[in-house]
């Protein structure tokens, strides 16, 4: 829940000063510091503000590739953003392959759920050039191998940076946004 102070009658002593109308209280500031915050954060001392609380719901929708709003379903309502983007980084319908690609990883290389780490290939003795390379692209491959938790860290951290910053997902065939809705503001 946010709070704002609004109508803050500035002191000003007759000086041309242009000062904010409406200031978000941090979290960290209780009811009886929003005073000395308001004062510390302007320089200037005033004779009375009013409060309004808001509630912002936060809808997740999954869409297309191009975001169109013809394709969006909604998926849920939460009480705020960090709760909306925890529910698509758990819940999310990407597909698999895309987002392998997406973080970087060539799709061969990444090992399924419940595969076993292969042994490391051994290297050949006394052989020919031909059987050496073989084993020298094997090992190559084997050295690049990612682990599905792996896989999953860098994907989950992916989508949480997309969402954070641009408050959906872009670039899969099924994508997600996450919308400010019903904010309602209460006044005390």
């Amino acid at each position: 829940m946010k709070r704002i102070a609004t109508q803050i009658q500035w002191e000003t002593d007759g000086e041309e000063v242009k000062l904010p109308d409406r200031i978000e209280i941090p979290d960290n500031i209780d009811d009886e510091g929003i005073a000395d915050y308001l004062s510390d954060k302007t320089g200037f001392l005033h004779n009375g503000f009013n409060i309004e609380q808001s509630i912002d719901l936060y809808m997740v929708e999954e869409t297309d590739a191009w975001h169109s709003r013809n394709s969006a379903v909604p998926m849920g309502l939460y009480h705020s953003k960090d709760d909306a983007i925890e529910a698509i980084l758990k819940h999310h319908n990407i597909d698999t392959d895309e987002l392998i690609v997406a973080v970087g990883y060539d799709p061969n290389l990444v090992l399924g759920k419940d595969d076993e780490y292969p042994a490391e290939p051994e290297e050949p003795i006394d052989c020919d050039q031909e059987t050496y390379d073989r084993w020298a692209r094997e090992h190559e491959e084997w050295e690049n191998l990612v682990t599905w938790e792996a896989f999953q860290e860098e994907a989950r951290a992916m989508l949480r940076r997309q969402l954070e910053s641009l408050g959906q997902t872009q670039g899969f065939d099924t994508n997600y946004t996450i919308i400010v809705v019903g904010t309602g503001y209460w006044w005390w």
